[in-house]
């Protein structure tokens, strides 16, 4: 009875799973044809428009597949000045989550790799600020266009894990890149949580499952008089703070403390 009872809930979640993805695919191209219009009229001036058009494409996605944002921390951000927000990289959709609770004026920091993905890679071009880890020049103007986006007002968005985290663990390891970009542009760091992603899509399986995900804001760790000697310690702090954070409040790591 168990082993049919299981089989049921693997077809309920595999024909969920389905329907969640088509409902992208379809809402996606819409949010595809929004950006590519904005950036052909307004260019780099359309970033809040274009950034607005994915919160709209991700509501409507977590709406018609049942999964709830719940925001938390949100006077945090709402009164912290431009600077560099970090967040857990732990699903395959958080692409779907994330612009759901950043403001409109906010561009990630994406590997030029992204680039190449058909569809996406537009989507990603229209609003990022692209960098090649491995060229000096290259990291060199990303710090440039990022410190033009702060001067604006315009948050910067990263992933310090740099990819997916497939570990068992709450993080892994972070690179120092935002860290030594924090420091360099004498800018906080705004740490961004995102709890339970792991029931609702768990890494290491294409099957997914309705419910509640919260997203919370941390209070901003500053960087003014910080060195590039400092960047261990701050990555230190930043990495200890957030592993915490998830260990103790996501379901999926506190049932097995």
């Amino acid at each position: 009875m168990n082993l049919i009872v299981y089989l049921f809930m693997v077809i309920l979640k595999a024909i969920y799973t389905i329907y969640a993805w088509t409902v992208w695919i379809l809402i996606g191209f819409w949010a595809f044809l929004w950006a590519f219009l904005v950036s052909v009229f307004r260019g780099k001036k359309g970033l809040s428009q274009i950034v607005a058009g994915y919160k709209v494409f991700a509501w409507l996605w977590c709406f018609a597949v049942g999964i709830r944002i719940k925001l938390k921390g949100k006077s945090i951000r709402d009164n912290t000045d431009a600077c560099i927000i970090v967040s857990n990289h732990g699903s395959t959709i958080d692409m779907m989550t994330v612009p759901h609770v950043l403001k409109t004026k906010v561009a990630p920091l994406a590997k030029e790799e992204l680039k190449k993905i058909p569809m996406l890679g537009y989507m990603f071009k229209a609003v990022s600020i692209f960098v090649n880890r491995k060229d000096a020049e290259s990291r060199k103007r990303s710090i440039e266009e990022m410190k033009k986006h702060l001067n604006q007002g315009i948050f910067i968005f990263m992933y310090p894990e740099g990819t997916r985290n497939r570990t068992k663990n709450p993080l892994k390891d972070f690179y120092d890149g935002a860290f030594k970009m924090a420091i360099e542009l004498q800018k906080p760091i705004m740490p961004l949580i995102f709890l339970n992603l792991r029931k609702i899509a768990p890494m290491g399986s294409f099957l997914m499952r309705p419910g509640t995900i919260t997203a919370e804001f941390l209070e901003p760790i500053p960087t003014l008089g910080l060195t590039q000697q400092d960047v261990p310690s701050l990555k230190e702090k930043v990495f200890s703070l957030m592993y915490s954070y998830i260990e103790n409040n996501d379901p999926y790591y506190r049932k097995k403390i």
